[in-house]
């Protein structure tokens, strides 16, 4: 038997969907219609919050891979703008794959992205067309693109993608990204001076269990800047593993093994760091069992956005819905001490609508083993 209170929290929805669903998503970030997958580019520019994303804006399967693009000023609502980048260059007909941007030494923001063309996957950069807007609404691609078209040593051009944040070190900029590396899952580092012209380093980082990398992330953790988690894609799920990073030869040094990230149906997460607020925050995509997009107009969501810390007692990242979701809520209901039997229903009858938040506390009379 089961006792326990149940506080249902009633929330606004945060933007009408031009979805013909009436169970479309509507507090989470993306698009009002269509396919949406990676999450692409995170990151806080002159008083916005602004998240890419992979998007068809052609239907509602996957194709015609773009860059979608919201904004925000608090996370919490979100604010549609047209497409940020489309399959409009010979190096890039084939898709503008997932990607992340950079904040550069001048302040102004730049994106890197993988570029799909008949050679295969390579690397690209996008620049704002006006760094004055904070809304960064339109993007330009310089003519030295792409910026990396060789693969790693020992990599292929088959399995090459996915850029992390840049970063400094060593007076020059660093960058990872996803490759297969003699037949093994890395996170392949590259440099340079100019964030123009680039060479591979070695790899940061490998291991034997996946045969490829996607979407690496590759951050130090907020509540304990000496502590980093190198993230990775792979199997259908998304993995970290903390460890340190020796500047001094441009490795990872992992302390444990690679831990699932979340045991949900989350997948090519990425995150930023927030300087507004001196946190990490991060966002996966969540998609859908069936593939009935074309019947719904729409498929694929972003999660709500989280902020990771590290629990040093446990030596895990814990991700915690930001404090600003809590804007969304309306109205509460609470309900305390509810007995529930083993397969028994109990409906909040007073608990109605299509968006709703739920905090549920159990106290448990007994503890079976159980699949969790």
């Amino acid at each position: 038997m089961w006792i326990g209170v149940v506080t249902v929290l009633l929330a606004l929805q945060f933007a009408h969907s031009s979805a013909d669903d009436a169970l479309h998503p509507e507090f989470h970030a993306g698009p009002a219609t269509n396919w949406m997958n990676d999450p692409n580019g995170p990151m806080y520019y002159n008083g916005y919050y602004h998240l890419f994303f992979q998007h068809n804006p052609k239907g509602s399967s996957w194709g015609d891979m773009s860059w979608g693009h919201v904004v925000s000023k608090d996370l919490a609502y979100w604010h549609h703008l047209p497409v940020a980048l489309s399959p409009d260059q010979p190096y890039d007909k084939n898709g503008v794959f997932t990607g992340s941007a950079t904040i550069l030494d001048d302040g102004s923001p730049e994106i890197v992205y993988t570029c799909v063309n008949p050679s295969g996957q390579q690397q690209c950069v996008a620049l704002p067309a006006n760094a004055s807007d904070p809304m960064l609404v339109n993007w330009t691609k310089p003519s030295y693109n792409p910026i990396i078209k060789d693969p790693p040593t020992n990599g292929t051009l088959r399995s090459f993608r996915d850029d992390t944040t840049a970063w400094k070190s060593g007076g020059s900029w660093k960058l990872v990204v996803g490759a297969s590396i003699s037949g093994h899952g890395a996170a392949s580092l590259w440099q340079s001076s100019d964030f123009k012209t680039w060479s591979y380093l070695h790899p940061l980082y490998t291991t034997t269990q996946f045969g490829m990398w996607e979407c690496p992330d590759f951050f130090p953790i907020p509540n304990s800047p000496q502590t980093y988690a190198l993230k990775y894609s792979a199997g259908g799920k998304d993995w970290y593993t903390l460890g340190m990073y020796d500047e001094s030869k441009q490795v990872f040094v992992p302390r444990g093994t690679a831990t699932l990230f979340d045991p949900g149906h989350v997948y090519a997460s990425k995150s930023f760091y927030d300087p507004a607020s001196k946190r990490q925050v991060w966002f996966g995509w969540s998609s859908e069992e069936d593939r009935s997009g074309g019947k719904r107009g729409w498929q694929g969501i972003q999660t709500l956005p989280r902020s990771l810390t590290l629990d040093s007692d446990l030596e895990i990242l814990v991700s915690t819905p930001v404090a600003e979701l809590a804007k969304l809520r309306k109205s509460q209901q609470k309900f305390m001490n509810m007995q529930i039997k083993p397969g028994q229903a109990m409906p909040l009858k007073s608990a109605n609508g299509l968006q709703l938040e739920i905090e549920a506390n159990f106290t448990l009379s007994s503890v079976l083993s159980s699949p969790w």
